[in-house]
């Protein structure tokens, strides 16, 4: 769609606060799942202003490293 050019990791982005919600790739999804068990696994916190499209921001940015998201965030 016009919010991506590519695919999963190799993929640009469009991401503005509160819009990509709902659009979100099945990539992006399976991603932001592992996120989440990442961070529930090692008893993480993060700020509850940070939505998925947030948390998505933070993926793409460092590559869906996620000790270095986590890191980041």
């Amino acid at each position: 769609d016009d919010f991506r050019i590519g695919a999963d990791k190799t993929c640009r982005r469009l991401l503005f606060e509160g819009w990509a919600v709902g659009t979100f790739s099945k990539f992006e999804l399976e991603q932001l799942q592992l996120l989440e068990q990442y961070l529930n696994k090692n008893n993480i916190t993060v700020d509850t202003r940070w939505d998925k499209s947030w948390r998505l921001r933070f993926l793409v940015s460092t590559g869906y490293n996620l000790k270095k998201c986590v890191k980041d965030m």
